[in-house]
């Protein structure tokens, strides 16, 4: 009896794990304690592994230099604010590292990957290809879409090492006083 109404559980929901299969059977007035299903959790094998934390490689650490020339190095990073309704919005903005010149600030509900190579796309349209891109480890920045457009176009993308945000002093300088 257990066994069936485990079964039917996991079939309408399979990624839910014990604690949510277990409050629905005494949901539906199912008189069974906690070990004894447990256990019958346990023998169908239905206890699911946790994903783990993807890890990042090593960043290298390499000191803040000064680009000789215009589309040398651009940096990039987000901010985030709250409307007046509670809803957040993200800011992208992409800087020139030579002449501190802001080029990019765009303003969305969220963005990916996808968009962020969309925003470079354009400028690179409007002022020239850069020869690297520095940027922090944000999910954006990692993704397949944008490390793939930056292979694709040949930018160099140099990450700064976690939780170091000196090592991309310019766009962080920038986003205090933006």
């Amino acid at each position: 009896m257990v066994i069936d109404q485990l079964e039917k559980l996991a079939d309408k929901k399979s990624t839910r794990g014990f604690p949510y299969y277990f409050n629905r059977l005494r949901n539906e007035g199912f008189p069974w304690n906690h070990k004894r299903v447990k256990r019958v959790y346990n023998l169908l094998n239905l206890n699911k592994r946790r994903k783990h934390k993807r890890r990042l490689p090593d960043r290298i650490k390499e000191p803040l230099q000064v680009p000789l020339s215009s589309n040398c190095t651009w940096s990039m990073d987000f901010m985030h604010d709250t409307l007046t309704n509670g809803r957040k919005v993200r800011i992208l903005n992409v800087l020139d590292d030579y002449n501190r010149q802001a080029l990019c600030i765009e303003v969305d509900y969220s963005h990916s990957g996808i968009s962020v190579s969309r925003a470079l796309d354009r400028l690179i349209e409007q002022y020239g290809k850069p020869q690297e891109v520095r940027c922090d480890n944000g999910p954006e920045f990692t993704s397949h879409a944008l490390t793939d457009y930056c292979k694709h176009k040949h930018i160099n993308i140099k990450y700064i090492q976690p939780g170091k945000p000196t090592q991309n002093a310019y766009i962080e300088r920038f986003n205090r006083s933006y």
